[in-house]
């Protein structure tokens, strides 16, 4: 093939105009009357078709707010994931060349844009389309089938009428037909749909379909952990996601409750039921984000009405519900096991050698629904002598449970270091350790001082403040005092029966996608939190 200056460069018309269309520095540029027109990282190319004589490009690239404004978007803008990144969109322009080259260069630039995946994936989409009072339909229509489809991908929708249906729809699925599930909605949407896949009795192969968070919520806090706060919730990046992105497994969370908890106030979809000692039964579910009692559980139940507020809910939810200021009576009983920690300093010298963990394959189940450290049912081996938590504090390395000594003003949970976009709950999460990280408030502390930890929830910082308990362990059991008013207790920001819970980490993982190596660096989110506690941390 004949190549003009540029490398793989091909003399063109583009809207009726001379124009060089060309690949160099791994970046597609197509110049128009001597000026640059289009230039983007070759990532976002979607597709390339040589139908003699016309060549079609799908790629996505910057909003033009001007009409003749270029489309230009540089690799350090892409790679940092800058504003004007996240500000995509996707579009199909046609270069007309009368040489014959065409067909060459096409195959080149596929083979460019896709070098560690195939094109044209197969993407179910499981949409609920009340999302974000109607946004997800919306967005469904007008970004993520028009996406999918520049891709030239093979997409299936399914809209869900009611709660359970993602459930349902996941429980059954043949998943080999499937490269890919988008889930479009918030992060109740997902829950459902891995609790689907995760309940079934081969929850192990089942969740080996990559799963992407396409965000229409108002927390979509999977989705932020894995991109960032730069994108703002942009659905072309979850697209783009799912057409292009390399997986890696993400540990889940097992969680027990009581049956008998599940009354007509609570629908309980989940099908996973077992027996404990006393004969009672539990039910036994799965959590990919967090848990929370107390304050958290209120700003996240509690201010649903308020979701026309978008992220400013969870602040003014915080703010009212520290001025309230009503105790959460309950029992916090943990186990640390051999790797759980009270100490900071460990964590933060954890953190910085997860990134080489993050792609280890997942250890074979062979009992998918094991549990390691039994049901919530189970009378636990508790040391006699409660723990005070202190950044010295030094907690048994065997499998006893220990019994908090903390008044509780909230106690939140979880497995992903961002639960929205203002709050990275969990700074120190790490997708494969085999642990779950504690934030406990104490309720001793004024509200001025809780209030103030709103200041440097999105750094993560909060863990430092005073009134701050931040721990990792591998179990965890919440048990709410009896005869005390009835709270709010959420799991991935869905209202649960306010009864005793128990969570530990599962032996399942499920499979995410990333667009780089170091999205999830244990994550490049965290990176910037482990860089500004260097100093703590020498």
């Amino acid at each position: 093939m004949t190549k003009a200056a540029s490398p793989w460069a091909l003399p063109a018309t583009v809207q009726g105009k001379a124009a060089s269309v060309c690949i160099a520095d791994r970046a597609l540029e197509v110049v128009v009357d001597k000026s640059t027109w289009l230039h983007i990282p070759i990532e976002l190319v979607l597709d390339v078709t040589w139908t003699s004589p016309t060549l079609s490009i799908a790629v996505v690239a910057p909003r033009r707010h001007l009409c003749h404004a270029p489309r230009v978007l540089s690799r350090t803008q892409w790679t940092e994931r800058h504003k004007n990144a996240a500000e995509l969109e996707p579009f199909t322009f046609e270069a007309q060349h009368v040489d014959g080259e065409g067909a060459e260069w096409a195959a080149h630039v596929m083979q460019l844009a896709y070098h560690r995946t195939r094109p044209q994936r197969r993407v179910l989409i499981i949409c609920n389309p009340f999302g974000g009072k109607g946004h997800a339909k919306k967005m469904l229509d007008n970004v993520v089938k028009p996406t999918f489809n520049a891709a030239r991908c093979t997409i299936h929708v399914v809209e869900t009428k009611k709660r359970g249906d993602a459930y349902r729809s996941c429980e059954s699925l043949d998943v080999s037909q499937y490269d890919a599930l988008a889930c479009v909605g918030g992060d109740g949407t997902l829950h459902e749909s891995l609790n689907g896949l995760a309940c079934r009795t081969d929850a192990a192969h089942a969740l080996t379909l990559p799963v992407v968070p396409v965000p229409a919520g108002s927390g979509n806090g999977l989705f932020v952990s894995l991109h960032g706060t730069a994108v703002g919730f942009s659905a072309v990046h979850a697209c783009l996601s799912a057409i292009k992105g390399v997986p890696y497994t993400h540990e889940l969370m097992t969680v027990t409750q009581p049956q008998d908890a599940f009354t007509s106030a609570y629908s309980c979809p989940y099908t996973l039921h077992g027996v404990g000692p006393d004969g009672r039964s539990y039910v036994q579910y799965y959590s990919f984000m967090s848990q929370a009692i107390g304050i958290i559980a209120d700003i996240d139940i509690g201010t649903e009405s308020w979701r026309f507020m978008g992220d400013a809910r969870f602040e003014l939810g915080y703010v009212l519900s520290v001025l309230r200021n009503r105790p959460c009576p309950i029992t916090v009983e943990v186990c640390f096991g051999p790797s759980g920690t009270a100490s900071r300093a460990d964590m933060y010298h954890a953190a910085k050698k997860t990134p080489e963990r993050i792609r280890e394959s997942p250890l074979p189940v062979e009992d998918a629904h094991q549990l390691l450290r039994g049901s919530v049912l189970d009378p636990l081996p508790t040391a006699d002598v409660p723990l005070r938590l202190s950044e010295s504090a030094r907690p048994p390395t065997d499998d006893t449970w220990t019994r908090l000594d903390v008044s509780v003003s909230s106690v939140y949970a979880g497995k992903v270091p961002f639960v929205s976009r203002g709050l990275m709950a969990f700074p120190y999460t790490c997708p494969s350790d085999g642990l779950m990280d504690v934030l406990i408030q104490d309720q001793r502390t004024s509200a001025l001082q809780k209030i103030s930890a709103t200041l440097h929830g999105e750094s993560g910082d909060h863990i430092f403040d005073r009134g701050m308990h931040y721990i990792k362990v591998h179990a965890l059991r919440i048990t709410p005092h009896p005869n005390t008013p009835r709270r709010f207790l959420s799991v991935d920001g869905e209202m649960v029966p306010y009864a005793p819970i128990q969570v530990e980490v599962s032996p399942l993982r499920i499979t995410l996608l990333t667009l780089s190596d170091d999205e999830w660096s244990a994550p490049s989110i965290r990176a910037h939190t482990i860089q500004a506690h260097a100093s703590r941390y020498p």
